[in-house]
């Protein structure tokens, strides 16, 4: 708990969203339009976060999930790591 509440007071962190739609069928079509790029639910919303918010680099253990699917550059965190 120690370590979350540390991270999240830190100054250089960001919590990014989306704005949310103003009807139902606007989200679906937006979310439709991440799952067409063969994402899953909770993929497609990260996804749609990442591109809301200009999002330029992205680090996640889940990288084949995103990789060629959002505009970010998607690495793993040893992949960063090793590019410094």
């Amino acid at each position: 708990m120690f370590f979350s509440r540390g991270y999240l007071k830190a100054k250089d962190v960001k919590i990014m969203g989306y704005a949310f739609p103003s009807s139902w069928e606007e989200y679906v079509d937006i979310v439709s339009s991440y799952i067409e790029r063969r994402m899953n639910y909770g993929d497609a919303l990260i996804a749609w976060t990442l591109e809301e918010n200009d999002v330029e680099v992205f680090v996640t253990w889940n990288k084949k999930h995103f990789k060629g699917k959002v505009s970010a550059k998607v690495y793993t965190p040893e992949e960063l790591l090793r590019i410094g």
